[in-house]
């Protein structure tokens, strides 16, 4: 279990939400940023329950990027 929560909260989801978002974006797929989303989840979640107001906001701000990029990719505009 320890394992998992790594995996899914610590640097490997980070970057590997990273490289997928960045391949989503390259090759234009939105389904590869959705998967992005979700593996930058986690980190977000953990960001959210810091006592920063700044790494509170990033936690929120942090899937939503991805869902923001999604919508640019459907509408066809390069942001």
């Amino acid at each position: 279990m320890d394992l998992l929560v790594q995996i899914f909260i610590g640097w490997p989801s980070i970057i590997g939400s990273l490289l997928i978002s960045l391949l989503g974006i390259h090759n234009k797929r939105p389904h590869y940023l959705f998967i992005g989303s979700l593996l930058s989840m986690g980190f977000a979640w953990y960001l959210t329950m810091s006592p920063s107001l700044h790494l509170n906001l990033l936690g929120y701000f942090l899937p939503f990027s991805h869902l923001i990029a999604i919508g640019s990719l459907r509408g066809k505009k390069s942001w």
